[in-house]
């Protein structure tokens, strides 16, 4: 594909099919390299997006790559090489707004670019404010995270979680944890159980990267050259220094 720089999407095929209505946008060659994540997730993908779009695209030829969990670091590579080959990116929202700001992903317009609903709904309000995060992201798949837990821990005294708090709660529940190594989901889990409400999680940890970023003299201006990374619209999330066991009740995310 004739594409200088990169779709995001949660999930790519989406996005694939929509673009290669856009003539206005691009001119499609018959070569497509797609990223997505592997597995049976991948496996899914192929079967419902990208096997229908090649029956009727017989002349297009598409190409895997499992590299989503990397695609930050390795656009980040491809471009300073000069040498880009992606085309399609399943990412996570995280990563497509860090690619959007950083003029590595191609901005859309959702309601020019994306098929209204069924029912005549432009994409726009189709999808909503709530999953259309970045003006490069095509929002696809809605998931959710399962926490599983041992009933044999003896020192619980035979207590069980019951919330995604209690993976916190060190006193009540000590022991190991795991945790996706990426701290998006972790730092919103933690200050929602720390006491900060659900819908000013993201303000807090916008308003700690804003503390903690180095001062407007010390930092040169951020404009964005004819065809260069855009200035950051929205501030990707920085590890907490520590989380606490305890929950108090009430927390001043400004603090």
């Amino acid at each position: 594909m004739n594409i200088t720089r990169l779709l995001t999407a949660t999930t790519a095929l989406v996005a694939t099919a929509t673009m290669a209505g856009a003539e206005a946008h691009t001119e499609m060659a018959n070569e497509m390299t797609i990223v997505s994540w592997g597995g049976a997730y991948q496996e899914s993908q192929l079967k419902a997006y990208v096997e229908p779009y090649l029956e009727a695209n017989p002349d297009v030829t598409v190409t895997w790559d499992e590299s989503s969990a990397e695609a930050v670091a390795k656009l980040r590579a491809q471009n300073e090489a000069g040498n880009v080959t992606w085309d399609l990116v399943d990412a996570t929202a995280a990563d497509a707004m860090r690619l959007c700001d950083e003029g590595l992903a191609m901005e859309i317009d959702a309601d020019e670019d994306l098929a209204p609903a069924p029912d005549g709904t432009p994409a726009s309000e189709d999808f909503g404010e709530e999953m259309l995060v970045s003006d490069c992201f095509v929002p696809q798949i809605a998931y959710s995270y399962t926490f599983g837990y041992r009933n044999d821990v003896a020192e619980w005294d035979g207590k069980q979680p019951e919330s995604v708090c209690d993976v916190f709660d060190l006193e009540t529940f000590p022991g190991q944890r795991s945790l996706e190594k990426r701290p998006h989901n972790n730092l919103e889990w933690a200050l929602i159980c720390d006491g900060v409400a659900y819908e000013d999680s993201t303000t807090c940890l916008r308003q700690r990267k804003a503390r903690t970023a180095p001062s407007p003299s010390s930092t040169p201006s951020r404009t964005r050259p004819s065809g260069g990374p855009r200035a950051p619209t929205r501030r990707s999330f920085s590890p907490m220094a520590r989380w606490s066991s305890a929950r108090p009740t009430t927390v001043a995310c400004s603090a």
